[in-house]
């Protein structure tokens, strides 16, 4: 229904295939409020690959407001499992969101990790960023982690203004 696969997977198109997972949808008439949905910002949405690198959007007009947004990410995989193996993934995922009130709030996160594995030894790391901000009242709220190799763990903290 809503997928197109081009050169053999290489590059890809999704808009989920059954009324079940349509990232697009609309709606007018009597029976609930209107809206006009080019994918979802809490999923499904509309989504395209290119080689290791997948991107997502979602455009969401009704009568409650205007939301867009969107994310990328890349999964990076070298190596044979069985000796050595190491990998990168990384996403960032970025909304705005306007109300007729008016009142307008926008978030960003963004993480990123990488592995590496020999002969079954395995160590990681990664970090986190999240960040949501709102107008009309102003208010902004921001965290951050970062997992570090055993047995270091991790550290985390948040602000709130």
């Amino acid at each position: 229904m809503g997928h197109l696969n081009l050169l053999g997977g290489v590059a890809q198109v999704d808009m989920g295939n059954s009324a079940n997972n349509a990232a697009v949808d609309m709606h007018f008439g009597p029976s609930g409020p209107w809206h006009v949905d080019a994918g979802k910002q809490q999923g499904p949405r509309i989504s395209g690959q290119l080689l290791y690198t997948t991107a997502n959007m979602y455009v969401m007009l009704s009568d409650a407001g205007l939301s867009l947004g969107g994310g990328e990410g890349i999964n990076l995989d070298v190596g044979d499992d069985s000796v050595a193996s190491a990998y990168v993934r990384g996403d960032v995922d970025v909304g705005l969101t306007v109300t007729p009130q008016p009142h307008i709030s926008g978030d960003f996160s963004a993480s990123v990790s990488a592995g590496v594995c020999v002969d079954s030894v395995c160590v990681s790391a990664g970090v986190s960023a999240q960040i949501h901000a709102e107008a009309l009242p102003v208010e902004m709220n921001a965290s951050a982690s970062i997992g570090l190799p055993w047995p270091l763990g991790s550290v985390s903290f948040s602000v709130h203004m």
